[in-house]
């Protein structure tokens, strides 16, 4: 997959453990969380189209094994069919479609603005009044019959 970004430069740059050379990055995988924080910051991920295998010309055994793979519970007697079935709306549910990756982007952009316009507004004694003059207690206010 590639990742951009936001901001390329000629050169390497790297940013929370991608390294990016002319703005662009090359990996194999990318953790879920990692590939949040990417976007979240405004860089934008192009997937490499997945390898395409053909499920019907699966074993059960091995359509169980993607299956727990990719996290989908199948009943203890699924037949082939109902596997195949199970995959299929699991990778629906999974994809994400261009519109709904533009819309994520846009939230992650809104949500850098509103983050840095609050880290920027905020005066330096925002947290004194936090403190504040409780009365302290002594160990002698919570024994027995006091």
């Amino acid at each position: 997959m590639r990742i951009f970004h936001p901001r390329p430069q000629m050169g390497r740059q790297k940013f929370i453990g991608v390294e990016f050379r002319d703005g662009v990055a090359d990996v194999a995988e990318l953790h879920p969380e990692r590939r949040t924080a990417l976007l979240m910051h405004g860089y934008t991920i192009e997937d490499d189209a997945p390898e395409s295998v053909n499920l019907p010309e699966l074993s059960v055994a091995e359509l169980r094994e993607i299956a727990r793979f990719e996290g989908v519970e199948l009943p203890t007697r699924a037949k082939k069919a109902d596997i195949i079935a199970a995959l299929e709306e699991q990778r629906r549910e999974v994809a994400a479609t261009p519109a709904e990756i533009e819309t994520l982007n846009e939230l992650a952009a809104e949500l850098r603005e509103s983050a840095q316009a609050a880290t920027i507004d905020q005066p330096d004694d925002a947290h004194d009044d936090a403190k504040t003059d409780w009365p302290r207690k002594k160990a002698t206010d919570f024994a027995p019959g006091a």
